[in-house]
């Protein structure tokens, strides 16, 4: 499998603060840079190219992986480590980034 492209979206800081996670209200540091990066990731098999959906646990829909760039990696980086988290598939990336306009 081979990652196509990816998408990043900027979030507001909460600069590295401690507090509740928004979710579950477990004590959490808060990363300082949010951002998420997700990935549009193919397979080639006998049959034809096939797009890897990944089943997100809360919602139940079918989702491209993606997830939250950590403060210590770029968002190549953590494109990379979210589709090996959440496919178990070490994958190589066959085109550029893109980012949308900020607004």
């Amino acid at each position: 499998m081979a990652i196509w492209s990816w998408k990043s979206r900027d979030l507001p800081s909460r600069g590295g603060q401690r507090g509740p996670h928004r979710r579950c209200g477990r004590d959490a540091e808060m990363p300082v840079k949010h951002a998420t990066a997700s990935a549009y990731v193919f397979g080639r098999f006998p049959t034809g190219w096939r797009l890897g959906l990944v089943e997100h646990p809360r919602l139940g829909r079918w989702m491209i992986p993606g997830g939250h760039v950590e403060h210590h990696e770029s968002q190549a980086q953590a494109v990379l480590r979210e589709v090996k988290e959440e496919t178990g598939l070490t994958v190589r990336p066959l085109g550029g980034a893109s980012s949308p306009a900020a607004g």
